[in-house]
This record gives structure tokens, C-alpha cells and sequence, in this order.
């Protein structure tokens, strides 16, 4: 989730609940004052924003965690030697060995599936 649309979320969150306790207040008015029920509400209210926007960031921050944990390709390759490199790239190039590798992967998972075989 980017930094705009979480807090375009956030603002719209706290927007709602002020429009709610707004309410609330012109009720406790209305009625002559405030009661044991709308102090209990409003305090649900506030609660509940505040959960959201909680929520909200701990959402981003579980998104930013797994990104994390993939591993870095660019660190990968430079912590490889001449050697390594250059198998690697023989390895990829190689369209036999390909073809091999995903013929292997796709029948350990039993998902081949019409495979047209060489």
C-alpha cells in the first residue's frame, strides 16, 4: 500500500468517526446532556479509530516484511565468483537443460498438463 492511499484511508477513518461523535454530541444535546450510553459510545468510536488506524499501518509494515525476506538477486550476483557466473550463464543459456529443469519441476508438482514432449 503506498504512503498516499494509506493516509487518504487514515483521513477518511478519522473523518467518519468525527462525523459519528459529532453526532453523538448533538444527541447528548438534544437529550439534555450526556448519558452513561453516549459516553460509551463515543468512547467505542474513538477505540475503533484508532484500531483501524493501528491496523492500517501494521497492514503496511506486514507487506514491507515479506518484501524483505525475498531474497536480493543483485546482492546474490555479486557475491558470486567468475566461475560461478559464467556457469550460471552457460546454465541459462543452455535451452536443453532449460526445457529438462522445467519438465522436472512441472512433473514433481503432477501439473503437466498436455506436455508436448521432445
Amino acid at each position: 500500500m503506498s504512503e498516499r492511499s494509506r493516509i487518504t484511508l487514515m483521513r477518511s477513518l478519522w473523518f467518519i468517526s468525527a462525523l459519528t461523535l459529532g453526532a453523538i454530541l448533538i444527541g447528548a444535546i438534544g437529550l439534555g446532556g450526556a448519558t452513561t450510553w453516549l459516553i460509551t459510545l463515543s468512547v467505542a468510536v474513538l477505540s475503533l479509530a484508532t484500531l483501524g488506524t493501528a491496523t492500517i499501518l501494521h497492514l503496511d509494515d506486514d507487506h514491507m516484511s515479506e518484501k524483505a525476506k525475498r531474497p536480493d538477486v543483485n546482492i546474490m550476483l555479486r557475491d558470486m565468483t567468475n566461475e560461478d557466473l559464467q556457469a550460471l550463464h552457460q546454465r541459462l543459456s543452455d535451452e536443453q537443460t532449460l526445457r529438462q529443469t522445467n519438465r522436472n519441476y512441472l512433473e514433481e508438482d503432477e501439473e503437466i498438463i498436455g506436455f508436448k514432449r521432445d
